[in-house]
């Protein structure tokens, strides 16, 4: 009768090899493994079949730390605007410094023409984003304008004159939104001037600023007691990915733009955030730039 063992004694039992002081004896048998000889001054050590070597706990630890610091190098990211190119602007205006200055030669007259940034604008719900435009030279008539509009808005003509495209004008101190009948919004703005454009995803709604001040609020500067600007500028369309954009008509005009490059003329961000609150996107959203700029 063939020699058995207890289902319970099978189920623990795994093939080992017991090794004898004398080098030419090596005997199979079906017997337990223990965690550790019984006796480590026997000369009979019993080794597992297999042996697989595991890293320590400190390579391992070692290894996940590593990972996780690749995860986060490489964890893609939206990238903002940062300048204008030559692919993306009416044929007359010159793009230069890199992407960041633009002018209309005096050749091409009164021809109102557009240039759309590089990329979009992110969404980003937390932070708002902002970009200032310092006007150069105002050139003949003082038309200049900036703001923002969608990636098949046209260039021909100036910002907010077409169909989802929003901006801001120099030469009448109007906003256009979309549309080329301006509405009244705040003072005309010029050479050595600084214009800030700013989108609040977070409220819906974008504004702008001019020489550090918010334009949100009523002009302080003297002999202007009279213009009183409605609170935001445009509200935002739900869903469509805008541009920053810069247009002018008056021949010999140049700008410079910066997208946070260098330190903004205005950093009154944080103390925005805390005039308007969190519940102020009815009062700032979209309910009083559709009355004020005919949006829906």
């Amino acid at each position: 009768m063939p020699h058995t063992l207890p289902k319970t004694a099978r189920r623990s039992a795994v093939p080992t090899r017991t090794v004898a002081s004398h080098p030419q004896k090596c005997i199979w048998s079906l017997a337990p493994l223990p965690l550790k000889p019984s006796n480590p001054s026997s000369p009979f050590r019993v080794f597992p079949a297999t042996v697989r070597k595991q890293p320590t706990l400190w390579k391992e630890g070692k290894k996940i730390e590593r990972i996780k610091k690749v995860s986060k190098s490489k964890m893609h990211k939206i990238p903002s605007p940062s300048l204008f190119t030559d692919e993306d602007k009416a044929p007359g205006l010159t793009i230069e410094d890199s992407g960041l200055t633009i002018s209309l030669p005096a050749r091409w007259g009164t021809a109102s023409q557009c240039a759309r940034a590089n990329t979009f604008i992110p969404v980003d719900h937390d932070r708002t984003y902002y970009y200032e435009m310092t006007v150069v030279d105002e050139g003949d008539g003082k038309r200049i304008g900036l703001g923002f509009c969608a990636k098949d808005a046209s260039l021909n003509g100036m910002p907010g004159w077409e169909v989802d495209a929003w901006g801001y004008h120099a030469d009448d101190g109007a906003k256009f939104p979309g549309r080329s009948q301006g509405l009244k919004y705040g003072p005309m703005y010029g050479t050595g001037d600084v214009v800030g454009c700013g989108i609040d995803f977070k409220r819906g709604f974008a504004f702008y600023t001019l020489n550090a001040e918010y334009l949100g609020l009523p002009d302080s500067r003297p002999g202007t007691e009279l213009i009183r600007s409605p609170g935001p500028a445009f509200s935002l369309k739900e869903g469509l990915r805008i541009w920053p954009m810069i247009g002018m008509g008056s021949a010999g005009a140049k700008v410079s733009v910066n997208f946070g490059q260098r330190k903004f003329a205005w950093d009154g961000i944080d103390d925005l955030d805390g005039h308007l609150g969190d519940n102020a996107a009815v009062e700032y959203g979209k309910e009083v730039c559709c009355e004020n700029c005919g949006l829906h």
